[in-house]
């Protein structure tokens, strides 16, 4: 231990970086034999010390994966950011109009309510294109009917 902190550079070793057959990135300080790929990335950390094994080390420590926009050449880069922003706009677009159908929604149903309300003369046109006038207990129904529609589209 005495050794490896007077002379740093006898701890140094060479960090290799390569994408295995799954496409996940790992880091290793021994070359893999089985990739054509591979980035040397540098001398490993003298402050990290290395565990001490009788075998050579050929686990690889997994780092955290970058995602598919920093992994990518630049021009698929800029495709998937445009595909993403495309698909945020389609979204937003989507809401708004849902927001809007509801404020509409709740707009007639107020007004409807208002209608059933007020009470008086208020008639439906049937099938024949002949008025048929609600009686008390139809305008009470219809009246309940508009409440519920309130609560479910004005909240």
């Amino acid at each position: 231990m005495v050794i490896a902190l007077v002379f740093p550079g006898l701890a140094d070793a060479q960090i290799y970086k390569w994408k295995d057959k799954n496409g996940v990135t790992r880091y290793s300080d021994t070359r893999p034999t089985d990739t054509l790929k591979v980035d040397e990335i540098g001398k490993a950390s003298a402050a990290k010390p290395k565990a001490a094994t009788a075998e050579p080390t050929a686990k690889s420590v997994e780092k955290p994966t970058k995602s598919v926009e920093q992994e990518a050449d630049p021009d698929e880069a800029a495709r998937i950011r445009a595909e993403k922003s495309e698909q945020e706009k389609k979204e937003k677009e989507n809401k708004a109009e849902q927001e809007k159908t509801r404020a509409d929604n709740c707009r007639d149903a107020k007004a409807k309510y208002k209608t059933f309300a007020q009470g008086g003369r208020i008639y439906e046109m049937d099938e024949n294109g002949e008025r048929q006038y609600f009686d008390d207990a139809g305008l009470d129904a219809r009246k309940a009917q508009a409440e519920s529609e309130m609560r479910q589209y004005c909240n």
